[in-house]
């Protein structure tokens, strides 16, 4: 079956932090939803982004695209959330995969989740598939298969397409590592007919009891690095290559614009923006407004955008973002601009930011939202994985 390649979801709650759109959710509102997934086999591609993924979105524009792709991208480290209270966006908590995975295994009065493991190494899908089975908990496997450490390409035949297929899972599990395993799902998403896809590489791991998982105080502290560290000791080098570029970012990008936020005031963390849009020399142009009354609160002044955000993405033509009239620009407002920017860059059409003030081009920078500005990476096509389905 083809996904149909429709307007994103303007109703998500999502903010940019760090460069990429998360989702303001709890753990319980997406086992829900995957589980609803499950019943009405409604395509539900989830991301859980980490610090890692931050770092490798900074340097990697069809990654980084892949991520916003995602109907659901989950806050899956500890440093974002920390990051996030410091500039007061509403992302309350930690939503891990693996956390995910534990809440789905839960017994649940409803039929089993269906799984299907793609990846780790050899033997690992295999033993996780008989340990889930063998809880008989709210999961069940119905298929795994470790293709190895080839390429994209390697691991996207049509018999192995197939297999995953004709086991009829309703949660398919990639663990290939993030960008090999982004890089796969984009590639292959529109023959999949499993309605939840995710990369989720220590799930695999941990349910066949190869790695534990740290405990719950260590999981708090934010210290579940240092614990996979010990059960993983090759992961020290990427954890520390991450700690320095998240150093560099905290310098950077995020105690600069805390500091713009205090010195501005409310001012700088309000989504008091109102928003027009109409179709003008084969363009639409969407103009961003102040708000008039911050007082009418979030909700009021996103409702215009979200609805013009729409609208924009259902035209079918090229946008043009008008911003001249903006002095202050939030994460809630830069995370809605990045659905609409990946739903045009996948169709190769042009996403331009007009009228930056060089105040607004800072907060774009420290906000690590430069990409937003960009025309020309706007309109190349994504070449990581094949052309995603157009409907």
């Amino acid at each position: 079956m083809l996904r149909p390649s429709s307007v994103p979801d303007f109703t998500r709650d999502v903010v940019c932090v760090l460069g990429l759109p998360f989702d303001v959710i709890s753990l319980e509102q997406v086992a829900a939803r995957v589980r609803s997934a499950r019943l009405s086999r409604a395509p539900l591609l989830l991301a859980t982004a980490n610090l890692n993924f931050i770092v490798a979105a900074r340097n990697n524009a069809p990654f980084r695209q892949a991520i916003i792709h995602s109907q659901l991208n989950l806050a899956d480290g500890m440093p974002i959330v920390w990051v996030a209270k410091l500039l007061r966006v509403p992302l309350p908590a930690r939503v891990a995969g693996s956390s995910l995975f534990e809440r789905l295994q839960e017994a649940s009065s409803e039929a089993p989740v269906k799984v299907f493991f793609f990846g780790a190494p050899d033997g690992v899908a295999e033993q996780a598939c008989h340990r889930v089975n063998a809880l008989q908990g709210g999961v069940c496997c119905v298929g795994y298969e470790s293709p190895g450490f080839g390429t994209v390409e390697s691991m996207s035949s049509d018999d192995q397409i197939r297999r995953i297929n004709e086991a009829q899972p309703d949660f398919l599990v990639v663990a290939l590592g993030a960008e090999k395993g982004l890089a796969w799902i984009e590639r292959n998403f529109a023959r999949l007919e499993a309605p939840v896809v995710s990369h989720l590489g220590a799930v695999v791991g941990m349910a066949a009891g190869h790695i534990h998982r740290a405990p719950p105080r260590w999981q708090r502290w934010g210290l579940e690095w240092l614990w996979r560290i010990k059960e993983e000791p090759f992961l020290w080098r990427r954890y520390w290559n991450d700690a320095r570029v998240f150093l560099r970012l905290l310098a950077g990008s995020v105690l600069p614009l805390w500091w713009h936020q205090m010195v501005e005031g409310a001012a700088a963390r309000a989504s008091g923006v109102r928003a027009t849009g109409m179709t003008r020399g084969g363009a639409f142009h969407l103009r961003l407004i102040r708000g008039e009354d911050e007082e009418d609160g979030e909700a009021k002044s996103l409702s215009s955008l979200r609805g013009q955000l729409a609208s924009a993405a259902a035209s079918g033509l090229p946008v043009v973002v008008e911003v001249q009239d903006l002095v202050h620009i939030d994460g809630r407002v830069l995370g809605l601009l990045m659905l609409l920017y990946g739903h045009l860059r996948d169709r190769s059409m042009s996403f331009t930011i007009q009228g930056v003030s060089a105040c607004l081009r800072r907060q774009f920078r420290w906000h690590e939202a430069l990409f937003l500005l960009d025309a020309d990476s706007a309109v190349a096509p994504t070449s990581w994985g094949q052309p995603r389905e157009v409907a």
